[in-house]
């Protein structure tokens, strides 16, 4: 099981790359990995799929798929996260992976997200599925 504390080199990556992007400043860096040194109470899959976010709108997708992976680790339920490690997945030309994952997501949590995504991956990956269409 993950420990209650987040992984101090991904707060830390996180961190500097929200200060390079100019989003974050050294003193809310501070505030930030004063917050993230504390246990996290349940609610790590979650902060990890909100820094997850965060940095895939920083342009900063390896580091995502690594909080996404880490939500998923914590909780393997997160169908936000898995769809999302998806997405990232999907963008970089691993379709049966992505594939994968949102099968995945699609036992768990029936959304339209994820089949919509399915569908994508499957075009991409040059199947049908067994789809008209």
């Amino acid at each position: 099981m993950l420990a209650a504390y987040v992984k101090t080199d991904l707060a830390l990556l996180y961190t500097q790359t929200l200060i390079a992007q100019g989003a974050m400043t050294e003193t809310d860096h501070s505030l930030m990995a004063l917050r993230l040194s504390k246990p996290l109470e349940g609610a790590n899959s979650e902060t990890y799929t909100r820094i997850g976010m965060d940095l895939y709108r920083l342009n900063a997708s390896q580091l995502s798929k690594t909080a996404y992976q880490q939500a998923i680790k914590a909780d393997e339920s997160n169908t936000t996260a898995i769809v999302n490690l998806g997405w990232l997945l999907y963008r970089e030309g691993h379709y049966e992976e992505a594939i994968t994952l949102y099968r995945d997501a699609l036992g768990k949590d029936d959304t339209s997200i994820a089949w919509f995504n399915l569908a994508l991956a499957y075009l991409a990956a040059g199947s049908d599925c067994g789809f008209n269409f």
